[in-house]
This record gives structure tokens, sequence and C-alpha cells, in this order.
């Protein structure tokens, strides 16, 4: 399955909304922005997207990041130094998915504890 080019997809919709296709371009943009930030400024591990659902981030996955940031960061090797330089790793990075773990867990903790809670009565 070949992914679609973004501008491919923008000029597309242009042409079947009979719309300019930098109006287009300025909407889509402005939506990634503000989805973009919602995951930047994570207050809770479920993210509301309008006509596209609920995002819900993934312990394990958030698990498996955290340990292999670790191990990235503590390496003395010289490939592991270069992946730190090319997707500018850092601690606060790291400090970041701690959080988001943090979050993830009371959230499914709550979660378990309504839905338990129900089933006792």
């Amino acid at each position: 399955m070949k992914p679609t080019k973004a501008k491919d997809l923008i000029e597309k919709t242009a042409n079947d909304l009979n719309l300019p296709a930098d109006l287009v371009r300025d909407v889509v943009y402005f939506y990634y922005d503000i989805v973009s930030k919602k995951i930047e400024n994570l207050n809770s591990p479920t993210i509301f997207l309008h006509s596209l659902g609920t995002l819900r981030i993934s312990r394990n996955k958030l698990k498996r990041d955290i340990a292999g940031l670790n191990k990235l960061l503590n390496s003395n090797s010289k490939e592991d130094f270069k992946k730190v330089i090319k997707y500018n790793l850092s601690k606060s990075l790291l400090e970041l998915k701690v959080n988001s773990l943090e979050l993830c867990n009371q959230y499914y903790k709550s979660m378990y504890e309504k839905r338990y809670k129900n089933l006792e009565k």
C-alpha cells in the first residue's frame, strides 16, 4: 500500500470542493498544528480528534520507548551517539515520556476501578 502524499491529497480535495488549493492547504496545516500541540501538551492519555475519533496512548509502547531511549542516552557507542544527535534526543524527552506513562497508569487504573466498581454492586 502506497501512502498518498499530502500535496496530492490537498490538490485533489481542492478540486473536488472547487476551492483554491492555498485555502485547503491552510486548513490542513492549521488542523495539523492543533493536533501536534495536543500531543505535545499531553494532559490525558486520550486525545479526541473531531471527525477522526479518539487516540489512546499505549502503555506498552511507552515502556518500550523509555527503555530504548534510556539505552541510547546511557550508551558510549559511537552509533548510538549519532542517533542521539540525528533525532535530537534528550533527557527532557525521556522525562516527558515518563510523565506520559504515569498519566497512562493513572488513567487506566481509574478506568479499571470504575469498571469493576459497577460490577461489584
